[in-house]
């Protein structure tokens, strides 16, 4: 959970930009680099335009990867999601012990969207 703090900075800079409803989401994901290596990060919201993770590195702003996870919501055949993303911001947070990065959803299949939508709604 971010701190009071942490969330000020966000403000400040101008980074809570998200048009979307978005809801907690705790899990870990694999983000999947230009360089094909992988990344371990830990979820921290999703959103249908994105999602937030801490990562332990600091990624490249409009760097593209793939993020997979477990699907929010447990749907007919749909146990992980696997989504084309960009990287939005990415600020150091010493209370989360790691990067909290932003990530953008490219182009997310309509099947994707609406498991998340359910998720976010519920």
């Amino acid at each position: 959970m971010m701190e009071s703090g942490d969330i000020a900075t966000w403000v400040n800079l101008g980074l809570d930009r998200r048009q979307v409803d978005r809801k907690a989401f705790r899990s870990l994901g694999l983000l999947r680099l230009p360089s094909r290596q992988v990344l371990e990060v830990r979820t921290v919201d999703i959103s249908v335009g994105g999602m937030g993770v801490v990562a332990p590195w600091n990624l490249q702003r409009d760097l593209c990867c793939d993020i997979r996870l477990r699907a929010p919501v447990m749907s007919a055949g749909m146990d992980f999601l696997v989504l084309r993303c960009r990287v939005a911001h990415s600020i150091l947070s010493g209370k989360a012990d790691g990067f909290m990065i932003g990530l953008e959803f490219l182009d997310p299949p309509a099947a994707v969207l609406d498991v998340v939508r359910q998720y976010v709604t519920e």
